[in-house]
């Protein structure tokens, strides 16, 4: 089997520094060449590449070192890591074989997809200090009653949803969570996001109906319960001091974790380019944060004031004419900004 040059000397891993976001950013700037041969020539181990591939691998570093949180540097040392193990297993004549066939249809995912979750997730799992994995069910009505972020995921491994909670009136974690285990979080956050996948499979559906034909039909908050039981899923926490730390931590973990199949409505624009210094969305299912950020749908005041527990919006104007007074008084505060969002769940939820 031929082997590719490359193979003979391996190269050195390449590992971030601090400044290297920067140099790529540069070479993206540079109008000498072209820009994947630029990106190529400050890392070497791409020439192993296809084409195709170093068009990608290109495009993923730039974006990863264009992010304005601290946890970019993370981002672009794991994507670096990847692309550079890939690169040199295709050196060393990996695909170069005869390909052998699954007899079934079975999905498998990518090597290269799963290396770089993995790598996420372990990044994901170094921004705090998690509890272990428990069922959803049993470990939900013991969570800590102080605010902090918390991960779910299937039972095949894979992390599908972060959500944060702030101090809920001293109920934090155990109270957001039991929102969901009630089912009146058909709405928002996971519920949400749970119910719209069950809505979408027809066995679940159908199920439902033979009760509604037989005049015995489920109350919504029935079938949210029901959306996130077949999920069978897991769920781990990371406390915080407070809501805004919570809200840090929240934004830090989705950032990571936005291209890697979670549920988030903010993971549905991971596509739509961020400017310099733009910070990303927080998770839109868990607290509508992104419906207020520009390209989303607007969160309204009701909408609010649902989430945080009130059966109108008075709380949430009330708070908004505090924290906001210039705003000038008779006219209307929606759509509001991210910024007034973020301060009322602060507010309202001492």
């Amino acid at each position: 089997m031929e082997r590719h040059p490359m193979a003979d000397e391996r190269p050195q891993h390449t590992h971030p520094d601090a400044h290297a976001g920067a140099r790529l950013i540069a070479l993206a700037a540079d109008e000498r060449g072209s820009f994947v041969d630029r990106i190529s020539s400050h890392f070497p181990w791409m020439l192993a590449l296809s084409p195709a591939d170093r068009a990608q691998c290109a495009t993923g570093l730039l974006g990863a070192a264009r992010d304005p949180l601290p946890t970019g540097q993370t981002r672009l040392a794991a994507a670096v890591h990847a692309w550079e193990e890939t690169s040199i297993a295709i050196a060393a004549g990996l695909g170069q074989s005869q390909e052998e066939w699954l007899s079934s249809d079975e999905l498998v995912e990518s090597p290269i997809a799963k290396s770089d979750r993995d790598d996420a997730y372990a990044a994901v799992g170094a921004l705090a200090a998690w509890s272990d994995w428990a069922p959803f069910a049993s470990a939900a009505p013991t969570a800590p009653l102080t605010p902090g972020v918390y991960q779910l995921r299937t039972p095949d491994g894979v992390i599908v949803y972060i959500g944060m909670a702030g101090e809920r009136r001293g109920q934090g974690l155990r109270g957001r969570l039991s929102i969901y285990r009630r089912g009146k979080g058909a709405v928002s956050g996971f519920g949400e996001a749970a119910l719209d996948r069950a809505l979408a499979d027809a066995s679940f559906v159908e199920e439902h109906l033979v009760a509604v034909r037989a005049g015995n039909p489920a109350r919504t908050a029935a079938w949210a319960q029901d959306a996130i039981e077949r999920l069978n899923v897991e769920i781990r926490w990371a406390e915080s001091a407070n809501m805004a730390d919570a809200l840090v931590l929240e934004r830090a973990a989705v950032a990571l974790l936005v291209s890697h199949s979670i549920w988030n409505r903010v993971a549905s624009r991971v596509s739509v380019p961020r400017t310099a210094g733009q910070s990303p969305e927080p998770s839109g299912h868990e607290s509508g944060g992104d419906e207020s950020a520009p390209g989303g749908p607007a969160i309204t005041i009701d909408q609010l004031a649902r989430e945080l527990g009130h059966e109108n919006g008075n709380a949430v104007r009330k708070a908004l004419r505090a924290g906001f007074p210039d705003h000038v008084k008779g006219t209307r505060w929606e759509p509001l900004t991210e910024e007034q969002v973020d301060y009322v769940r602060v507010t309202l939820a001492r």
